[in-house]
Order: C-alpha cells, then structure tokens, then sequence
C-alpha cells in the first residue's frame, strides 16, 4: 500500500467536504438576508404606510439577524469544542487505556479532523433552532405581528433546510471517504484509532512469528489444560515430575477455596523415557530423585551412589510395598539385600540362554578400540562358562565369584574343564560348542582372550567380602518390580567405587530389564528406572535397544547425564536416540558449552518486531505467503531470537529448572527440595550425609 498517495487523496476529500460545507453556509446566510431585504421592500410599498412600530420591528429584525449569525458561529465553535473532546474521550475509554503503556498510539490527526467536522455541522443544528425558537417566541409576545413573525419563520425554515443540507452533504461525503479508505485496505475512523506505526508493528509482529516460530515458556494454565500439572486435588498424580510452578493463575479455573493456592508439579504424564542433564554438586539428589522416590508410588530401581536415596526414602516406600536396598559397603545404614543373577539362570527360563549372553554383555564393558576382536571372544568365553557354572556346577557354587575362580585356573586346568564341557547337551549345545572352540584355539589367541576376561572380573577379587554379600544368595524377587505386589530396588555404591565396581551396577540394570521384558504382566504404573550418574555404566546396548521399547514392556527409563558429552561419550552412534524418544528432558545447573548451546537451540526461536536504527532502514522478508517491507510507515524490522540463550543455561538461578516435554514449548519452572515442601513433611528421615 502506498501510504503517500492514500494521504493526498485524503486531503483531498477533506478539502471538498470544507469547501462544499463552507459555500452551503455562505448560501444560506445570503437567502436568510434577501429574504430580511425583501421584507424591507415590502415593507417600503407605497400603498403600505409602516407604522412606527413596524419600523422598529424592521430594523430590530436586521439587528437580530446579525446576533443570530453571531450566535450560529458561536454555537458551532462550541460544538467543535465539545465534539472533540466527547470523540477524544470516547477513544482513549476505549482504545487508549487498554495500550496504556504504549503512549504513541494516538488518534491519527485526519480522523479527528473529519470527526470534528461532522460534530460541527450536527451540533450547529439544534443550535440553530434552539436560537430561532427563542427569537420567534419572543416577536410573537411582544409584537404580536404575524405577518412579519410567519417571513421570520419562512426564513428560517430557509436556513435549517440549509443546515440540513449540509449534514446530508457531510454525510454523503464520509461515506465517500470511508469506501475510499475500503479499497485501499486501510481502516476506516475510529475503527482502530491507532497510528499507522502500530499497525505496521502488529502486522510485522505477526509476520515475523509465521516465519521464524512463536516459541515461548507455557504458562501454568496451558501446562494445567495439558494435564502435565498435578496438584495436591487437581490434575496428573503420582507420575515422575521434574520441578513446580506457581498456581494462583488457576484460580479462574479451580475453586481452592479459603486456602492459599498450592505449588503445582509439572508431571510427565506419558510411559516415554525421561532424561536429566545437571552438572554435580547442582542439587539432582535433593531437588529431583528423593522428592520423585518420595513421591511415585510405582515400583523403582534407583542406582544410589551413595545410600543417600535409600537412607533417606526406604522407610517411606516401605509402606507402599517391599523394599530391597542392595549396599554392599553398608553406606546406607540399612541391611543390605542380595540378589544372584545366576539364579535366573535355569532351565524352567525359557529366556535363559538369551539372559546369560544379557550378563556377559554386562560384565564385558566396550572399549574405545575399534578392534573388538578381544572383547567380543571374552564374552562368549565368560557366557558358556556362565552357563556352565549355572547349570552344571555344584548348587554352593553357582554364583559369580566361582566363575571369577574358574576363570583363574592354570591354563591346563581350564582345558581339562573345557573338554568336560565338550561333553555337556545341556543349554542346546551352547555350552558344549563353547568347550570345544575354546578347547583346541592357539595358546596365544586364548591366552589374550581369557586376559580380556580376567580384566573385565576383577572387580570380584577386588573386594571379594563386599560382593559376596550381594552376589552370592538371592534374597527378593526381581519379578516383583512388575508385579502387583511392588517393589523398591536400591543399587548402593559409594562414589569411590563407581568406576572399578561399575560392573556390578551393568549386572543388575541388564537383569532387571531382561527378567521384566519377560515378565507378561502390564503394571498399573510403570516400573521407573533412576539411573544416578548414567555415565559410569558406559554403554549398555541393552539401554540403548530398550530407549523406543521399554515403554511397551512396563517400564520407563529415567536416565541422569552431568552434561551432554557424557550421553555423547557413551552412545557414539546411538545418542540422538536418547533424546529423539525422550518424553521428558530436564536441565540445570548447566556448565559446560556444548549442552548449554545443544538445548539452547532445543528451546527453539521466536520472530519479533524491533526498531531499525533509523527511518526507513528495514528489510525485506520473503517467506511461503509473500514478502513484508518494513521501510514504510517507519524504521521497523524484523527479525528472530532464542527463546534461551547459551548464557541464560550457563547462568540459571540455582533453583531454577528448564523442562523440555515431547512436543511443547519449553516450561521454567524451580526445584522441589524435599526439605522444603510441606507436602512431604514426615514422609522423609534424616539424611546422614549432610
């Protein structure tokens, strides 16, 4: 649209309307004054002899008229007066308080102008008979000449068919200018009384968000309307959440009664998988597990790095369900439970074969070497010795530290135990396949091959009593995390031990997934898998298959990074996939680059309008539905932005949280210390770490 020309046409349109509103009153005061010349005339007949007092009357009348003109301006400056403040008054009611706060949206000066002319003729009517009533009542009273009141009267019927006429013409002309403001697309007055500068503004706004996005943090009313705000009566319930925000928003929409709005839990309400990205020391234990473990009333296996968790919660849980802590050190304060994945390891498991090839996967952690020759011959030695061990071994035996013995025999012992396997039918000839190849290989090629696996043991020699307490019997039921009956497992370790006795952890997640993948059970709520400080397990291609699959088997994963470049470092090839099914992603405490620039673009963009530098500096922006030209009507451009910046991550408030749903805008929200939350008052004991 071409601005300067809609505004020359418009002048134009106004000056018609003066000049045509300017010769109609010219026309009427000149016939109001023949006619009070034709009354001198008449008057002046010569067969008429005017009295006195007729002559009085006369040049009374010409006195008056010149009053009435006098009075009729006046009376229309005064209507100018007053329609102008009435139209100011009507549109700062109701289109300038509610944009307050944006001062330039004015009245733009032609519209006024326009609205003041029209007042001016409309209000100069009444003014006119108002005057001409009064004039003629007071003739009739005093002269009571007839003649002479019904030429007064004629001549003002003259000068209101004049107003009227004018009016009419106004009138007319407005609906000219309002049919020329519809076909050059532009509003017409006081249809939104602001200046053409905010219009372009909105109308870039608009522009700019269809082609850069829209993103922005939900509030708690669009977060409550997509059932992901539990409160304490309202919405989602007992499903993992990952902070609380603020509520009096819903009280629109929720009755909370005298009391004072509660903190809502911004729960994820779906069975995907759920990540956690918080660099250490940033509150993970306080601020997310110990509240969820207080909170989730679902089966859980949580790894503890320090018994922190199960100090603190097992009491609690235990009166849900049964509670199993499995702690080794004794961190925890409480005694410790054992379970043997060997004793999964029969023939009444049809799985079993599959779940012994799941632990050897476990006990054999991938190196960094492309060459995985060694490793992967070490894990078919230790699964047919696992087999073996489990199947055929004698019943005080079969556990992993008489595999770990088996597996420090001389080498000519371990042939011998190789040629007895040879002879085994046991296990579909898995086991005696296994004697037999390892049986006749090269000295050499075994050799390096069952160093491999005695590298990947050690962690049973290195501190034999501890895992004995927790490998040798069996003392729960795994199968329980998926049955009605429930169950709370903790996997204790100190922070110490997490790197030589990170086997042990492998063991039991692979055998607690393996054992529930063939449990058929569906649990009213998924088993909930907290693995604290994710990187120490390295990669476990059983994690990495069961990311898309857990959700289908009764379980959720809920995995927790210190940054990105630990999921990296541990799933080369297969991170994205992390983060591709996650239902959920949680982050704070952020220190390191990479993952505040990854999620800083996670959060996604938004366009805006900003102010150029100067007039007239704009740009042009094509997109799928045409380009916009921010050049016209001011220095207005557009352009877009992040909704969180890399610093905004570096830099969060210690109780601040970023939450990343599947699918949704970004939610800010805070942490919910346990300590701190009056809903789990008594729920919690003493932490004997701080």
């Amino acid at each position: 649209m071409n601005t300067e020309n809609a505004s020359i046409n418009y002048r134009k349109v106004f000056t018609l309307l003066y000049v045509a509103a300017g010769a109609i009153g010219a026309a009427v005061w000149a016939w109001l004054f023949w006619d009070t010349a034709f009354i001198d005339v008449l008057i002046a007949q010569p067969h008429v002899q005017p009295t006195p007092a007729e002559m009085e009357l006369v040049a009374l009348l010409k006195s008056r008229i010149i009053v009435s003109a006098v009075a009729c301006v006046a009376g229309g400056v005064a209507a100018l007066a007053f329609g102008q403040w009435l139209i100011r008054s009507i549109a700062y009611a109701k289109y300038l308080w509610p944009h307050r706060d944006h001062l330039e949206v004015v009245l733009r000066r032609d519209d006024r102008t326009f609205i003041e002319t029209l007042c001016l003729l409309t209000f100069g009517l009444p003014i006119v008979v108002l005057v001409k009533t009064v004039w003629l009542t007071i003739m009739i009273m005093r002269y009571a000449f007839l003649p002479i009141a019904a030429t007064i009267i004629v001549s003002f019927i003259h000068a209101e068919a004049g107003f009227v006429l004018g009016v009419v013409t106004a009138v007319f002309l407005s609906v000219k200018v309002m049919d020329y403001y519809k076909r050059i697309n532009a509003p017409p007055a006081l249809e939104h009384p602001k200046d053409a500068l905010q219009r372009e503004y909105e109308a870039l706004d608009a522009e700019a968000k269809r082609l850069f996005g829209d993103a922005h943090f939900l509030s708690p009313v669009e977060v409550f309307s997509k059932q992901m705000l539990g409160l304490v009566r309202h919405g989602v319930s007992h499903a993992p959440f990952m902070g609380k925000m603020p509520t009096a928003s819903l009280a629109e929409y929720i009755d909370f009664g005298d009391e004072k709005p509660p903190q809502g839990l911004v729960r994820y309400p779906g069975k995907a998988h759920l990540l956690t990205f918080a660099a250490t020391g940033t509150g993970k234990g306080r601020g997310t597990i110990i509240p969820n473990l207080l909170d989730y009333d679902g089966s859980v296996l949580v790894i503890d790095p320090k018994g922190e968790n199960a100090a603190v919660t097992a009491r609690h849980r235990s009166t849900m369900h049964q509670v199993a802590v499995l702690d080794p050190w004794g961190k925890s304060g409480i005694e410790t439970a054992s379970f043997n994945p060997l004793s999964w390891i029969t023939e009444e498991n049809e799985h079993y074969i599959a779940d012994a090839a799941s632990l050897a996967e476990a006990i054999v952690v991938p190196g960094r070497s492309g060459d995985t020759h060694w490793e992967d011959s070490a894990r078919d030695l230790i699964k047919g010795l696992i087999l073996y061990v489990a199947l055929e071994a004698k019943p005080d035996q079969r556990h992993l530290l008489y595999l770990r013995e088996v597996l420090s025999y001389m080498p000519g012992t371990l042939k011998a135990l190789f040629a007895k396997m040879g002879e085994s039918d046991k296990a579909d000839g898995v086991i005696r396949r296994s004697g037999n190849r390892f049986r006749d290989m090269p000295e050499k090629e075994f050799g390096s091959i069952l160093s491999t696996a005695q590298r990947h043991t050690q962690f049973l020699d290195d501190a034999p009593e501890p895992m004995r307490k927790v490998l040798v019997e069996t003392t729960f039921d795994i199968r329980d995390l998926k049955r009605d009956s429930k169950l709370s497992l903790y996997l204790c370790l100190p922070p110490s031990r997490l790197k030589s006795h990170n086997r042990w952890l492998r063991i039991m997640v692979n055998m607690a997934i393996s054992v529930l993948e063939a449990e058929q059970k569906t649990p009213d709520k998924p088993v909930l898998f907290i693995l604290d400080e994710a990187a120490v397990l390295g990669h476990m291609q059983k994690l990495a298959e069961s990311v898309g699959l857990m959700r289908g088997y009764g379980m959720q994963l809920w995995t927790i990074w210190q940054d990105l470049n630990q999921l990296k470092a541990a799933y080369k090839d297969e991170w994205q996939s992390f983060i591709s099914n996650a239902g959920a992603i949680q982050v704070f405490g952020i220190n390191d680059n990479d993952t505040a620039e990854y999620f800083s673009k996670h959060g996604g963009e938004y366009g805006f309008v900003k102010r150029g530098a100067s007039a007239g500096a704009g740009q042009n922006i094509q997109g799928a539905g045409g380009g916009v030209n921010a050049n016209e009507g001011g220095n207005l451009t557009i352009d877009k932005r992040r909704l969180i910046l890399p610093q905004d991550m570096k830099n969060m408030p210690p109780d601040m949280v970023y939450c990343f749903m599947q699918g949704e805008y970004p939610i800010e929200c805070s942490k919910t210390f346990y300590d701190q939350e009056p809903r789990f008052a008594g729920l919690f004991d003493d932490n004997p770490f701080l």
